[in-house]
């Protein structure tokens, strides 16, 4: 497919590509001999090449595990703005950003004027709480001991979570439900509800796929 688009001028890039192919569209786009090139926004931070003109097509992304839209972090639509750029080559840059019109102000005025920072005095004490109920909610998964308040000792389910880079909840999970007596169903029914599974949505038309599945 990318072979019979570039030979129209015409290529795309998002992370399926090897590595190879997307270094030879890099230099296609740069050299001239592409003239269009459709990048995924996840390859925003990774991509090397700079153009005349960047066409943003939108500002919200599917998000599969919340099931809803949301809006890209400023940092990576700043990023995509960034790829407009070739001072040597050309005296000024375009950028569309194709936006909702409530959003019109907020993105005029970010190209326009400066980013605010944001200062947070209580940084530490946000820290320290973070620090605080994470060690707690390990403590309760059997993942770590917490000796004196002060020192923190790993546990087995904590050193396999580590080794294998298992979520705390899925190794606990395991701990709680595995048995010598469980079967097969049971193991499925155990390892398919990992918190890992939660990140994966289901594409279209597997929905039957899977309700078949259930009642086997």
């Amino acid at each position: 497919m990318l072979k019979e688009t570039l030979a129209a001028g015409v290529a795309y890039l998002h992370e399926g590509v090897e590595a190879g192919d997307r270094r030879l569209v890099q230099q296609l786009l740069e050299s001239g001999a592409v003239t269009l090139c459709v990048v995924a926004a996840e390859l925003a931070w990774g991509l090397a090449a700079h153009v005349h003109t960047v066409i943003i097509a939108d500002t919200y992304v599917y998000n599969g595990k919340l099931h809803a839209y949301e809006q890209y972090p400023i940092t990576t639509v700043l990023q995509m703005i960034g790829r407009a750029c070739r001072p040597l080559e050309d005296d000024h840059s375009v950028v569309v950003l194709m936006c909702v019109a409530h959003q019109k102000t907020f993105f005029t005025k970010l190209l326009n004027d400066c980013l605010p920072l944001e200062v947070s005095r209580h940084l530490s004490d946000h820290l320290s709480e973070l620090v605080e109920t994470t060690l707690t909610d390990l403590e309760q998964s059997k993942c770590i001991a917490i000796e004196d308040d002060m020192d923190v000792q790993p546990l087995n389910l904590g050193m396999i979570a580590s080794y294998y880079y298992i979520n705390y909840t899925t190794i606990e999970l395991f701990s709680l439900s595995l048995t010598n007596k469980t079967k097969i169903r049971g193991l499925l029914e155990i390892i398919s509800s990992a918190a890992e599974y939660s990140e994966l949505c289901i594409r279209h038309r597997e929905e039957n796929i899977i309700k078949a599945l259930a009642a086997k």
